[in-house]
């Protein structure tokens, strides 16, 4: 059974609500964001990682839960959204 699994976006509303429910149910994570500190502050003595890191970041995970998103009502450049949906996905696999 997968235990080990690896959450781009754990900081944004989703991520921050399942972060804890899959802690519940016994599951290791490793949480990704564009902000380490921000994770850390959020989800204290847990593995947190900026998007940078990711080499490091996914490693020993069994599976990579992306919720990684900017959410469709950010004021930003279609560049900007290209970057976030796609690049980041792109550089996960």
């Amino acid at each position: 059974m997968t235990r080990r699994v690896a959450v781009p976006g754990a900081s944004g509303f989703i991520g921050s609500q399942i972060v804890p429910l899959l802690e519940d149910k016994g599951y290791e994570l490793t949480l990704i964001g564009r902000d380490k500190y921000k994770l850390t502050a959020l989800f204290p003595g847990r593995p947190a990682f900026d998007y940078s890191e990711l080499d490091i970041a996914l490693t020993q995970v069994d599976a990579i839960l992306h919720l990684a998103v900017l959410n469709n009502n950010a004021v930003a450049t279609s560049k900007e959204f290209e970057s976030a949906n796609i690049d980041c996905l792109n550089r996960l696999f």
